[in-house]
């Protein structure tokens, strides 16, 4: 079972039976959205405060790769904040929902390059 620490930046790994955390996989700050794919190979983690979504192997539980939701143009300012996450029904696509910048970011897991953006409501 994975549970997200937000205050710790750490998808934590728990044994169901004992509820003791087993391992801890670093990630980006502030996780608040865990999305697991349909054959739970890959879980994807919504780091809100460094703008990325951190994959992780659940085989191996290690981050195999790290998208940054953040517009090219804006690198290192803060402010995209990632905290949905939804598959593609081929799950060739991740949607991410950017509270901050009131949109949905799309981003092609293939090659794990951000497509664009969505406008949506508030937050």
């Amino acid at each position: 079972m994975y549970v997200s620490s937000e205050r710790d930046g750490v998808v934590a790994v728990v044994d169901p039976l004992t509820a003791k955390v087993v391992k801890k996989i670093e990630v980006g700050a502030q996780t608040t959205s865990l999305l697991l794919d349909r054959k739970q190979r890959r879980l994807f983690a919504a780091n809100a405060g460094s703008d990325t979504v951190s994959v992780i192997d659940t085989k191996t539980d290690r981050v195999t790769r790290t998208l940054l939701v953040r517009p090219d143009d804006a690198r290192g300012l803060p402010g995209a904040t990632p905290t949905g996450l939804a598959l593609s029904p081929d799950e060739k696509r991740l949607y991410v929902t950017v509270a901050d910048m009131n949109a949905l970011a799309v981003v092609s897991l293939p090659d794990g390059k951000l497509q664009g953006y969505v406008p949506v409501g508030w937050y």
